[in-house]
This record gives C-alpha cells, sequence and structure tokens, in this order.
C-alpha cells in the first residue's frame, strides 16, 4: 500500500510539472511574441496568457500537493478559483475587468482569442 501511494505521488508531481512548463512555455511566448508557440496552428484559437498562467499555477499546485505546503496550495487554489469566478463574470456582466491585460497587455488580437471562453 505504501507503494502505491508513493507512486500516486510520484505521478502526480509528474503531470504538475507537464502543467507547469506547458504554462510558462506559453507565456514566454507571450512575452517574445513567439507566435507558433502561442498558436500552433491558425485554425486555433491562441492560447490566452492567462490560461497559461492557470496551467502554470495548477502544476505548481500539484507539485506542492505532493511535498505538503499547505498554505501555498490554499493560496493558488484560492488565486484559480478568483480567477475561475471573475473570467465568467467579466464575459456575462459586460464589464470590462481588464483580466485579460492584467498581466500581459495583448499585441495579437485574433476573431476567437477574447470571446471563445463563454458563448
Amino acid at each position: 500500500m505504501k507503494k502505491f501511494l508513493q507512486k500516486k505521488l510520484h505521478i502526480k508531481s509528474v503531470i504538475g510539472l507537464f502543467l507547469a512548463i506547458l504554462g510558462f512555455i506559453v507565456m514566454l511566448g507571450w512575452y517574445t511574441n513567439t507566435f507558433f508557440i502561442i498558436q500552433l496552428n491558425e485554425s486555433f484559437a491562441p492560447m490566452q496568457f492567462i490560461t497559461a498562467f492557470g496551467f502554470f499555477i495548477i502544476g505548481i499546485s500539484h507539485i506542492l500537493n505532493t511535498r505538503r505546503y499547505i498554505t501555498l496550495r490554499v493560496l493558488s487554489f484560492s488565486f484559480l478559483a478568483g480567477m475561475g469566478l471573475f473570467v465568467p463574470f467579466n464575459h456575462m456582466s459586460g464589464i470590462d475587468l481588464g483580466i485579460y491585460n492584467f498581466f500581459l497587455k495583448y499585441q495579437i488580437i485574433s476573431v476567437n482569442s477574447l470571446t471563445r471562453m463563454i458563448s
């Protein structure tokens, strides 16, 4: 049983590392204006910076979950929950809260880029 739990924690760490690296690479693509990282194909909408940041935080949370850092886990969860509540509120209310431009001022405008999350 102990081996199973250790293996499960190892898998969670690997998944967390993958998500954190994926989010970091896309955020780096936004900062360096590397379009093939942000948008893999022209027919796809580009991954938003806030989404990449969410992937990064989720990955870090998975890694912290395996290391028992309770305070940091709660902070990361609270941040993700806040983002998860503000984005739909931003779309449904029609009030621009500046969520998409909070971390990075967008220079790429795509037809589906800012409205693909909620129709």
